[in-house]
């Protein structure tokens, strides 16, 4: 689990989203499996949603938010999965919207205060 783990994150950080897209998805159910804590899972989650995204996966980044948002509540979250859908656009549709591109990261506190959580943020997305 580790060799794969580390091929898609090796993935994502030199930018190959589509790699990244593929690796990532059949570790989830694996990583739960070996015992990883709900943040551990979450981390690896939070990399696959970010590659969907600047992969342009919009349509596969919603389902993945919906899917959290089941599992739990999050403000977070939900403000994400309004945006993603405001960006998904028919592939090959003349004015498409761009993948986005560049989303700078950034620690915030959320709304209980104590919990950092890791939230995406680029201008283009409003």
């Amino acid at each position: 689990m580790i060799a794969p783990l580390c091929a898609a994150l090796s993935a994502v950080v030199r930018q190959r989203w589509q790699q990244a897209v593929r690796l990532l998805p059949p570790l989830l159910p694996v990583i739960a499996r070996v015992g990883a804590s709900k943040a551990q899972l979450e981390v690896v989650e939070e990399t696959l949603l970010h590659a969907l995204i600047e992969g342009g996966e919009h349509e596969r980044a919603a389902v993945l938010l919906s899917a959290r948002l089941e599992r739990r509540s999050s403000p977070l979250d939900r403000r994400r999965l309004q945006t993603v859908r405001e960006r998904r656009a028919p592939r090959g549709a003349e004015g498409a919207p761009p993948p986005l591109h560049g989303a700078r990261h950034s620690l915030q506190r959320d709304s209980t205060d104590h919990l950092l959580v890791l939230e995406m943020r680029q201008t283009r997305w409003r």
